[in-house]
């Protein structure tokens, strides 16, 4: 694998937020490359995990996109493979856990703080959204996997 430049992914992932890809797509896009996925198919996989899963505020979005690039660098296609799996899981909880480290949690709703009057997450539009914290935790998301492929390089 060629060299990663953290910085580089870590700006192109929050400009791809800013044109309006959400933050799933925003992290996955930033490194598709690396796995040879063509970016329209990256922003369609990805893409029902914005909002903390189809907006439903639960797994921050971000982290997601981590956990399906685990599964490129710790590959556990085989069902009988136990060992597999353990690595996969393992590397998904450690990227995790290091975005909870630096932000809080994991979960979009206590990363946004919904305001108490807001019982429902609210329809937001591109601008709205812009200005919450998401794109910092694009930001962190996508420089986790750039340290964790730069170490495994």
């Amino acid at each position: 694998m060629e060299s990663i430049n953290v910085e580089e992914r870590v700006q192109k992932a929050r400009r791809l937020f800013s044109e309006g890809y959400n933050c799933a797509q925003s992290v996955l896009l930033a490194y598709a490359d690396v796995w040879g996925i063509k970016p329209s198919l990256a922003a369609t996989m990805v893409a029902p995990f914005g909002g903390g899963i189809g907006k439903m505020r639960e797994v921050c979005g971000t982290v997601s996109s981590m956990a399906m690039m685990a599964g490129f660098m710790e590959p556990a296609a085989d069902p009988s493979d136990k060992e597999a799996k353990k690595r996969v899981y393992a590397l998904v909880q450690e990227l995790a856990g290091q975005f909870r480290q630096a932000n809080g949690s994991i979960l979009c709703r206590e990363l946004l703080v919904v305001e108490k009057e807001e019982s429902a997450p609210s329809e937001n539009t591109s601008g709205s959204i812009r200005k919450r914290p998401c794109a910092e935790y694009v930001a962190t998301a996508a420089r986790l996997v750039g340290e964790k492929l730069l170490e495994r390089s």
